[in-house]
């Protein structure tokens, strides 16, 4: 089976896929074979799509795949071709400090490494990336942040 890249633009998910089952799915269209017992390799017919293509594949799914993908290429234009490597880890966004400012520049600190005025530089300058690592190992960070009142996410790059 191909990794999850987007079929229209090549868009990676692989580690929200990985991580969360979200990001996109796998859809079968009208020409969908499924392979043979024992089999690896994509089966013919199916193909990945990332959250912003996907609802607008599902209304093709009664078409061949490569009808279905000319269609849509077609509405959304061209992209580059996917840049393969490695799958990326998930990215502890800092959004929004809150009103403990102290507390969060604190836990910044510890979990960056960063003097206190990088901390309070990047605090100040809105949204960023603090850390990036398996959900399991960003999740004390998110815990202790949003305890101290920051807003904090977790981004798939």
């Amino acid at each position: 089976m191909t990794p999850p890249y987007c079929a229209v633009c090549g868009k990676d998910f692989r580690g929200e896929y990985f991580h969360t089952g979200k990001g996109g799915d796998l859809l079968r269209f009208r020409d969908y074979a499924p392979l043979a017992d024992g089999a690896v390799g994509m089966p013919r017919g199916a193909a990945w799509f990332c959250r912003m293509h996907l609802e607008d594949a599902r209304t093709l799914d009664a078409q061949p795949l490569g009808e279905a993908i000319e269609v849509l290429r077609r509405r959304f234009g061209g992209f580059p071709p996917p840049a393969i490597g490695p799958m990326p880890d998930p990215e502890l966004w800092v959004v929004c400090a809150g009103s403990n400012l102290a507390a969060v520049l604190r836990l910044v600190r510890s979990s960056s490494g960063w003097t206190p005025a990088q901390a309070r530089e990047r605090l100040m300058a809105g949204p960023f990336c603090l850390a990036s690592g398996w959900p399991c190992e960003l999740a004390p960070w998110v815990e202790l942040l949003r305890q101290a009142g920051a807003s904090v996410e977790i981004r798939y790059p």
